[in-house]
């Protein structure tokens, strides 16, 4: 049942009378607009709220940890017949038709995010064969909640993407079966969000921030790495762009900043090891290559990406040859 509230307008409220707040005696600082100055009221904030205000990057880190909990999702597909290898092709495919539709990078992290938490919370067992509904669903969810400007259409989705092998009807019922089962919380943390964070806390550059996306993206498509929490895959993936482009004084920053030490450098030596070894363990899973043009290197040390747009290129070349430049 949803519940309107009517609107109380300005009138009504000058005549209702507000219970009498007895405050605690403190040093107060009385902050006058200018605007009306004859009419505007006092705003007084204690000594104690001008001391503990913090960047509004950090408000965001400690807000995204705090519902990180919801969206964690370790082993997903325990009480269903879909194998990981289903799950890696699937997620491949998003990446596909999140970067064919210009939709904003947040909804593929989110529409994946929805689908493991589904997978997670569904108790009866689903087939493999449903795998395509429930993803293009996801992606449908996750556009209506992320994107404004190139939102998924519902034509489009059943037309485009799904190629009509689904109706209306079908895909309908499927979204609200999976709306249902996560109690239309869809706001799921991603490392994508954590990503974000980091980018405006830290000041890190452009080539280290799209790197550190790619590395992510290749995470997703790993099954075994829905047992990392999504901010320590954020802040790993950050840290392996930041190294391979000798930039380790920002990894000293970052790390203690997030008193992390140790389980940082466990996710930063597997999720390393499984960049690497991406190409060879999905050979046929080139999207995330394909759509972001770039290549993936096997120089050692040295950049992860060989990027194709040439304000990178220069960028990254720019840090290799100024260690520590950050």
């Amino acid at each position: 049942m949803i519940t309107l509230h009517r609107r109380t307008n300005s009138a009504q409220l000058s005549k209702t009378k507000l219970p009498a707040v007895k405050c605690e005696a403190a040093t107060r600082i009385s902050i006058r607009t200018s605007r009306n100055r004859s009419r505007s009221p006092n705003v007084e904030i204690s000594q104690f709220q001008v001391n503990n205000i913090i960047p509004l990057s950090q408000a965001l880190s400690r807000s995204l940890l705090s519902s990180e909990t919801l969206s964690y999702t370790p082993n997903p597909l325990s009480n269903h017949s879909i194998l990981p290898e289903f799950r890696a092709k699937m997620i491949d495919w998003m990446i596909e038709v999140t970067s064919a539709f210009k939709c904003h990078k947040a909804v593929f992290f989110l529409a994946v995010k929805i689908m493991d938490k589904f997978f997670k919370v569904h108790q009866q067992a689903l087939s493999s064969q449903l795998l395509h509904i429930i993803g293009v669903c996801c992606m449908f969810i996750a556009s209506k909640f992320s994107d404004t400007r190139h939102r998924i259409r519902l034509g489009a989705l059943r037309e485009k993407i799904a190629h009509k092998k689904f109706t209306v009807s079908e895909i309908l019922i499927t979204e609200k079966l999976i709306l249902k089962k996560l109690g239309f919380i869809v706001n799921l943390s991603t490392c994508y969000d954590f990503l974000q964070s980091l980018y405006e806390e830290f000041k890190i550059p452009n080539v280290i921030q799209v790197t550190a996306e790619l590395i992510c993206r290749i995470s997703q498509i790993y099954y075994k790495h829905l047992e990392f929490k999504q901010s320590d895959i954020a802040l790993s993936s950050v840290i392996i762009a930041a190294r391979s482009l000798r930039q380790d004084n920002l990894c000293e920053k970052m790390i203690p900043a997030k008193g992390k030490d140790k389980i940082t450098e466990e996710v930063v030596e597997k999720l390393s090891r499984d960049v690497d070894k991406y190409a060879e363990k999905f050979p046929g899973y080139t999207s995330v290559f394909d759509f972001f043009n770039v290549t993936i290197t096997s120089r050692k040390p040295g950049p992860l990406f060989v990027f194709c747009d040439i304000e990178l290129e220069q960028d990254q070349n720019k840090l290799l040859n100024s260690p520590n430049f950050l």
